[in-house]
């Protein structure tokens, strides 16, 4: 299965990076220099959090570190300047501690967002997490000026196959789809299973060709398997290609119509298509 991992960077990120640098300067300027530790612990708390948030475990580490380092040097270069051994221990270990509490509040947020993301059966998106990133996705190819293209599957028969091997078989049939799909796509593509037996590809920065070499290949290794395991199903797949694209939700809703298309004809086949913004299907 294909796992999404979380970009902790925000597009500000310079911002966050130099907290690293405002971390020891606080701590040396406020603490070491004008004596007032317990000042600048509460200066670097927020700062501190925002480190683990964004840097996890680096951010944390370095936040106790640096803090640490802050409220001790500069004894060594101004005269009068010196922080006690303990109180500069206590105020870096209360740093590192808001650090971590950082870390560990966006580890517990990025958890919750992937399991309320995820299908619970096959372990791809589900369709809420498929249109939250469908839509994020348009947004950043509108931008570069770059295609999107949408497939929409649907398995042959699949109620007849549940009705006569029972729904354990009809669960692994899913599942196995699931891995089939996530293995014969790119992997920075996005597979999701939108109910039943009803998937989706979202094929990125792909135009008409690379999208039909896709679909191709992954309506070839559906039906292989099929073939070898027996089972008697086949795949119904509609592909939508938008060089520019549209809204998420309309984009599946046409490439779950073109979809419909080859089922109500000659099923297990796959048909692709070509929409412009401006003047509707093209090729």
């Amino acid at each position: 299965m294909t796992t999404q991992e979380t970009n902790r960077l925000p597009e500000w990120s310079p911002v966050v990076y130099a907290f690293f640098v405002a971390i020891p300067m606080c701590c040396a300027l406020l603490g070491g220099v004008a004596n007032l530790p317990l000042a600048a612990t509460a200066l670097c708390l927020p700062l501190a959090a925002t480190l683990g948030w964004f840097f996890d475990w680096k951010g944390v580490v370095s936040s106790g570190v640096l803090a640490g380092l802050g409220l001790s040097l500069p004894e060594y270069f101004v005269n009068d300047a010196a922080v006690d051994w303990g109180t500069s221990v206590t105020c870096s270990i209360v740093i590192f501690a808001f650090a971590w509490m950082g870390a560990r509040l966006r580890g517990v947020i990025d958890g919750a967002h992937h399991v309320a993301g995820t299908d619970s059966l096959t372990g791809l998106n589900n369709r809420n997490r498929l249109l939250e990133r469908l839509e994020e996705e348009a947004n950043r190819a509108i931008r570069n000026g770059e295609c999107i293209s949408v497939a929409y599957l649907d398995c042959d028969r699949f109620k007849n196959f549940n009705d006569t091997k029972g729904h354990l078989a009809g669960d692994a049939l899913l599942v196995e789809s699931a891995r089939i799909l996530a293995r014969s796509v790119r992997n920075y593509d996005i597979v999701a299973r939108m109910g039943g037996d009803e998937f989706s590809i979202v094929f990125l920065e792909s135009n008409h060709d690379v999208a039909q070499v896709i679909a191709q290949r992954v309506h070839d290794q559906l039906s292989a398997t099929a073939n070898e395991k027996g089972w008697d199903v086949s795949w119904s797949m509609g592909v939508a290609v938008f060089p520019q694209p549209f809204t998420a939700k309309e984009m599946l809703h046409i490439a779950d119509q073109l979809m419909y298309q080859v089922k109500n004809g000659q099923k297990g086949r796959f048909l692709i298509e070509t929409y412009e913004k401006e003047a509707g299907k093209t090729s």
